[in-house]
This record gives structure tokens, sequence and C-alpha cells, in this order.
């Protein structure tokens, strides 16, 4: 009770959040400079608001959430794109558009996927490299060639696990998990997904507080 309790007030904090935002909005209160952040945040939010619909086990608003943060995410991309100079400059780590990957997949509707994916491809490597997370840039890029079946996803999940070398050990855990559930699915091996899959519930269980944040 007293998890579900948090989880609901963590909610309605975001929720709050939310509608503050899209308020800035509507009330034209924000520069033109800060459009393209202030969708990625709004995009955000709902990312979260719709993981914590899920830890709820309400599914139905959730993939609602989701539907929204996916086009948030699309417009903050958009504009972001627009405005820069240098076709190389992007989101800083990447860790908005896995986020946009994300809601998409979790919406499971076939456009806005296929919108997300197409977003993540014409992503500049060279950014990543950078801000030293090329590793980011390996496992969006693996995600969309799965998504998109281009016969590219086992070379970016081996890239993915080349340059997890020498970062964290966190995020070798965290982003290594990932690689692995993902190579499951490409080479249709059950128990690589299983294994992955578990060491990712692991990475939560030593690293997430669900009463102060979601990952």
């Amino acid at each position: 009770m007293k998890d579900t309790e948090s989880i609901r007030s963590k909610l309605e904090r975001f929720e709050r959040t939310k509608e503050r935002l899209l308020e800035s909005l509507e009330a034209d209160k924000v520069p033109d400079e800060n459009l393209a952040e202030t969708y990625l945040r709004i995009g955000n939010k709902y990312h979260a608001i719709g993981l914590y619909r899920m830890a709820l086990e309400d599914c139905t608003d959730a993939r609602s959430d989701f539907e929204q943060s996916a086009e948030w995410y699309h417009k903050g991309v958009r504009e972001t794109r627009r405005r820069r100079d240098d076709p190389s400059d992007d989101f800083v780590g990447g860790v908005r558009l896995l986020k946009y990957l994300y809601s998409a997949v979790l919406t499971g509707d076939t456009a806005v996927i296929e919108q997300a994916t197409e977003a993540a491809v014409e992503t500049h490597k060279s950014h990543y490299e950078r801000s030293s997370t090329i590793y980011r840039y390996h496992l969006l890029q693996g995600l969309a060639a799965i998504l998109q079946d281009t016969g590219t996803q086992r070379l970016q999940l081996e890239e993915l696990q080349t340059t997890l070398k020498g970062v964290s050990e966190e995020h070798q855990h965290y982003f290594g998990a990932l690689g692995q559930a993902l190579t499951g699915i490409v080479d249709h091996d059950g128990e690589t997904f299983s294994d992955g899959v578990d060491q990712f519930l692991e990475w939560h269980e030593d690293n997430v507080d669900f009463e102060t944040k979601t990952s």
C-alpha cells in the first residue's frame, strides 16, 4: 500500500509539472529559443507518467501517455534540428532520443514507431563521439535497426559491447544488459534475451528508488 501511495504521489507531481509546461506554451510565455527544450521536457514528463501508470497496472492510460510523449518528443526533435547550425548538433548524450524511441515502441503504433526510428537513424555519430557517449549511439541505432529490420542490427549491437569497455561499471551493466536482450531478439535466442532482461531488472533493483525517480 505504501509503495502504491508513493507511486501515485510521484505520478501526480509529474502531472502538475506537465500541466504547468503546457499552460506556459498556451499562454505564449515560452521564448522561441526555448521551444525545443520545452517540447522535450513535456515529452519526458509524459514518458515518466506512462511508466508510473504501468507500475500501477493502468496500461490503457499509460499507452495514451506514451502516445503524447512520442508526439512531444517528435516536436522537440523537429524544432531542435530546425534551429541547429551543424547537422551533428543534437541532444546531450542522446538520452531523449532513446526515450523517444522507447515511448514510440510502447504505443504499439506502427506509424509512430516508424517516425521515431527515422529520427534515430538521422542522428549523427559525431555528436556522441564528442560527448563520449558513443555506446548510446550504438544502442539507439541497434534498436532502430531491429525495428526497421535493416540488417545492420547485429553490427550495431556488437559495436555497443565494444564501446562499453572503459565506461563506468554502472553503465556497462545497464547498457550491456539492454544490448544482450536485444541480441537475444536478433538471434531468436530466448535464453540470451532472458539473461539480458534479468540483468536489466537487477540493475534497477540496485540503482533505482521508485520513490525518487524512474529510469
